[in-house]
C-alpha cells in the first residue's frame, strides 16, 4: 500500500475551486452577489467571445486598499467573523464564504478587477494570477465610484472537459444565467439590471420600481397576479399568485430550467419549499389551473435557528428546523383558503342575485344549441381476469362496466371531453421497454410478434383472443379490439397530417419574454415551417412579435379543416425554450412541431376514438386478423391515446397442466 502523503496547495485549491465554480453562470452568479452586497443600485452583466470573457459592473462603494492584497484568498471575507452568525442564520449578504473570488482565480487564466472608492480620484486596475496575488497594482484609470470585475479564459487552461462543454452548452448556460436575473430583478425591484452577450441586451430592468410584482409584469409579461400577505409571531409572508380565474395568455414554463414561481427568504432566492408548492398546487386543483404562477417573499423575525442557508454550493437550498417549513405552509395554505372561499362566496352571490333577477320577468336568453339525439357511449374498462384459472363457460371473464346513456337536451356528442388517462398529454404516446403485464418467457415481447399471433375467435364482442407461441410454450394474450383500432387510426391521422396557411389581414402583436423573443428570433425557419409567420422588434424587455400568419390543418377532428391559435403558438415557444423538441431541420417530418401541441394530439385522439371499432361490434375472422396485425406497424402499439393498454396477457397454457 503506498504511503498516504499531503496533496499540495495549489491541488487542493483546484478541487475545491472546480466544486465552487462548476459553470459560467455560477461564475456570474457569485459576482452579481458581491454587487448587490457592496450597495450597487445598477448591475451590468456582460458575456463576450462565447463565455471566455464575462464580466459584471457595478455602481457600489468600491474596495478600500487595505484589502486588495486579500481580495482573491482563500477563505477572507468581510462578511462573516464568527460560525456562530452563520449557524443563526441571520446572514444579512448574499455571499459570505469568502471562496468565489479565489476559485476564479484559480480557474480562470486571470481576473481583472478596476475598483473606486469615494475617497479616491482615480480607479484602479489590479489584475492576479492562478495563485490569487495581484501581478499589477500601479495602473490608474478614469472610472466611476463601483467595481468592475472582468473574468478571463474560464476553465479554458485549468479544466479543458468542462471549457469544452461550457462552449457546446452555452445557450444553456444563458438560459440558466437569464434566470438568474430575472430572480435577482424581482426581489431587487429598487436595483437596475442589465445583462447583454456578445453586445445584444437580453434584459433591461430600470429598477426604482414600485414591487416585485412590477418587475415580473416588465421583463417577464407576465399575467396578472393577485397580491396577498399573512404573518405569524415568526414569519412575515408577502406574495404573488395566479388568480383563480384562468387568464388568457401567461407565458410560463414547466419543466425547464426558467420558472415562474419564485421564493424568497429574507430577500435570498431559494429552491421552492416542497410543502408549500404542495399545498398551493392542491388548492388550485378544484380550479383545473395546471400552471400556477407564484412569487413569495417570506420574511423570518427571530431567525435564530429556525434555518440553515449553507448547506449547498450556490446557497439555495434551505434546511428547516423544528417544523418551520410545515408553519410556513399552514399560514400560506390558510390565508388562500380563506380568500378563495371568500371569491367564491361573492360569485355564488352574484348568480343568486341573477336568478332573483330572471324571476322578476327577465326573460333569459333562448338557447339555439340544437337537441341532441340520444347517444350510447361504451366505457370499458380493464379486463378482470380470475388468471391462472380459466373461467367457465357460465361466467364471464371479462368484466364491462355499465354502459352509459347519455338523454336528449344533455351534452352533445361533440362537447364531450376525451381525457387521457395517466398518460403524459404532452407525448405522442406512453412508451414502455416492455409491454405491461408480461410473463418472464416473454420479456423481449417486440411489436413485430403481433403477426405471429394465431387469432382464436372474438370474446364479449370486445376482445380478441390470439395465441403466441414463445420459447416456453403458448401464451393466450386478449387484444382490445377498440384500443387497438384506435392507435391504429391515431397514428396514421398523424402521418397523413397536411397544412396551409392562412394570412393574417392583421397581424397579432405579442409582447413577449426576452428568453422567448430569442427562441423566436433562433428558430424563425422552423417556425415558418410549421406555419407560423412571426416578426420580433426591439431589444431587451421591450421587444414585441408579430405573428403575420398561421397554420391550417385538414383532417383534424370532424371539420374539413381547423386553425391553429395563439395559444398554440405559445405552447410550441415553450416546447422550444425548454428544449423538450430537437432541431426540425434534423427531423424529416417538418411539421414535427404541430404534431406536438396537446390541441392536435387531442382532436385526433377523439376523431380515433369515436372512428374506431366500438365494443360491441361483431368482427369477423378477418378484420380480427387485421387488427391484430395492425398493431406491428405502429411506433408505439402498447396502448390507446387515451391510456388504455391495447392488449394483455392472459396465461401460459402449460400453466394448466399443473391445475386439478
Amino acid at each position: 500500500m503506498k504511503s498516504i502523503q499531503n496533496l499540495t496547495t495549489e491541488t487542493v485549491q483546484r478541487i475545491c475551486a472546480s466544486q465552487v465554480i462548476p459553470d459560467i453562470h455560477s461564475c456570474l452568479r457569485e459576482l452579481i452577489e458581491n454587487s448587490i452586497d457592496a450597495g450597487s443600485s445598477s448591475i451590468s452583466i456582460r458575456v463576450r467571445n462565447s463565455g471566455t470573457e464575462i464580466e459584471v459592473a457595478d455602481n457600489g462603494h468600491g474596495i478600500e486598499q487595505e484589502n486588495w492584497a486579500n481580495l482573491c484568498r482563500h477563505h477572507h471575507t468581510s462578511k462573516l467573523e464568527h460560525f456562530e452568525t452563520l449557524t443563526a442564520g441571520d446572514i444579512s449578504t448574499h455571499g459570505f464564504r469568502g471562496e468565489a473570488l479565489a476559485s476564479m482565480a484559480s480557474l480562470a487564466t486571470s481576473v481583472r478587477i478596476t475598483t473606486r472608492t469615494e475617497g479616491m480620484h482615480s480607479g484602479q486596475v489590479l489584475v492576479f494570477n492562478t495563485n490569487g496575488d495581484a501581478v499589477e497594482t500601479e495602473e490608474r484609470v478614469s472610472k466611476s465610484i463601483g467595481t468592475t470585475v472582468t473574468v478571463f479564459g474560464l476553465f479554458q487552461e485549468s479544466l479543458p472537459v468542462r471549457y469544452h462543454e461550457m462552449q457546446r452548452t452555452l445557450k444553456k448556460e444563458m438560459k440558466a444565467l437569464s434566470n438568474l436575473v430575472y430572480e435577482l430583478s424581482i426581489i431587487n425591484h429598487d436595483r437596475a439590471f442589465e445583462l447583454l452577450v456578445d453586445g445584444k441586451c437580453i434584459i433591461n430592468s430600470p429598477g426604482k420600481l414600485s414591487g416585485p410584482y412590477e418587475v415580473y409584469k416588465r421583463i417577464l409579461s407576465g399575467s396578472s397576479l393577485d397580491e396577498f400577505s399573512c404573518s405569524t409571531d415568526k414569519v412575515g409572508i408577502r406574495g404573488w399568485i395566479t388568480p383563480t380565474i384562468p387568464t388568457p395568455w401567461s407565458m410560463s414554463s414547466s419543466g425547464g430550467q426558467l420558472t415562474t414561481v419564485f421564493y424568497y427568504l429574507n430577500r435570498r432566492p431559494i429552491n421552492f419549499i416542497k410543502k408549500v408548492h404542495k399545498i398551493v398546487l392542491q388548492l388550485y386543483g378544484k380550479f383545473e389551473i395546471k400552471k400556477v404562477s407564484y412569487i413569495l417573499d417570506i420574511h423570518v423575525v427571530e431567525n435564530c435557528n429556525y434555518f440553515d442557508i449553507n448547506v449547498g454550493v450556490d446557497k439555495r437550498e434551505v434546511i428547516f428546523s423544528n417544523g418551520f417549513d410545515d408553519s410556513i405552509a399552514e399560514c400560506i395554505g390558510d390565508c388562500l383558503k380563506a380568500r378563495f372561499e371568500q371569491k367564491e362566496s361573492r360569485s355564488s352571490s352574484k348568480r343568486m342575485r341573477g336568478v332573483e333577477h330572471a324571476d322578476l320577468g327577465v326573460k333569459p336568453e333562448a338557447s339555439r344549441r340544437s337537441v341532441a339525439p340520444a347517444v350510447k357511449i361504451l366505457r370499458l374498462g380493464p379486463p378482470q381476469i380470475s388468471c391462472p384459472a380459466i373461467a367457465p363457460p357460465s361466467t364471464s371473464a371479462a368484466v364491462l362496466e355499465k354502459p352509459e346513456i347519455i338523454e336528449p337536451n344533455e351534452t352533445p356528442l361533440s362537447a364531450i371531453q376525451w381525457q387521457p388517462q395517466d398518460v403524459d398529454g404532452d407525448s405522442l404516446i406512453e412508451e414502455y421497454k416492455i409491454p405491461p403485464s408480461l410473463p418472464t418467457s416473454l420479456v423481449n415481447f417486440n411489436k413485430e410478434a403481433f403477426l405471429d399471433m394465431e387469432v382464436i375467435g372474438q370474446f364479449n364482442n370486445g376482445f380478441i383472443i390470439t395465441r403466441l407461441n414463445s420459447g416456453s410454450g403458448p401464451e393466450l394474450f386478449l387484444v382490445d379490439q377498440h384500443a387497438a383500432n384506435e392507435k391504429y387510426l391515431f397514428e396514421q391521422y398523424y402521418r397523413n397530417i397536411k397544412m396551409n396557411y392562412q394570412r393574417l389581414i392583421i397581424p397579432i402583436k405579442l409582447k413577449v419574454p426576452p428568453w422567448i423573443a430569442e427562441v423566436i428570433e433562433e428558430n424563425q425557419r422552423e417556425l415558418f415551417e410549421n406555419g407560423f409567420t412571426v416578426e420580433v422588434k426591439g431589444e431587451g424587455g421591450d421587444r414585441e412579435v408579430a405573428l403575420t400568419t398561421l397554420p391550417t390543418l385538414s383532417g383534424i377532428g370532424f371539420n374539413r379543416s381547423a386553425a391553429m391559435t395563439v395559444k398554440d403558438f405559445m405552447e410550441i415557444t415553450e416546447r422550444l425554450s425548454d428544449m423538450e423538441v430537437v432541431s426540425v431541420g434534423s427531423d424529416p417530418q417538418k411539421l414535427r412541431l404541430l404534431k406536438m401541441l396537446s390541441t392536435v394530439r387531442a382532436h385526433f385522439a377523439s376523431k380515433a376514438c369515436r372512428t374506431a371499432i366500438m365494443v360491441g361490434d361483431a368482427l369477423t375472422r378477418s378484420k380480427m386478423i387485421e387488427t391484430v396485425n395492425g398493431l406491428s406497424e405502429l411506433d408505439q402499439p402498447w396502448n390507446c391515446p387515451h391510456g388504455r393498454p391495447t392488449m394483455k396477457h392472459l396465461l401460459s397454457l402449460d400453466d394448466l397442466r399443473n391445475f386439478k
